[in-house]
């Protein structure tokens, strides 16, 4: 697999990052590789990274994607915007 075709962004929230579960970071880190953070308004963040479950990018290109994670199955859903 061609993983470094597969690149997007996630806007994570700054209260996401402070409160979330150890699980939950597990279940997401273990999906999605971060290879850069931006810091936006309100101190955000953008996550730029690779994961299997993106589609294959052009070059130079950078999907936005939503992360939809169901606790109690243990999975995560990827949703481009």
């Amino acid at each position: 697999m061609d993983l470094h075709k597969r690149r997007g962004c996630i806007k994570v929230s700054k209260e996401l990052l402070e409160e979330a579960h150890i699980d939950f970071l597990k279940l997401f880190f273990s999906n999605f590789y971060p290879i850069n953070i931006e810091t936006i308004e309100f101190d955000n963040k953008i996550f730029y990274g690779y994961s299997e479950h993106f589609d294959i990018s052009i070059e130079g290109e950078s999907n936005q994607y939503d992360a939809t994670i169901n606790s109690k199955e243990k999975t995560i859903v990827f949703s481009k915007i």
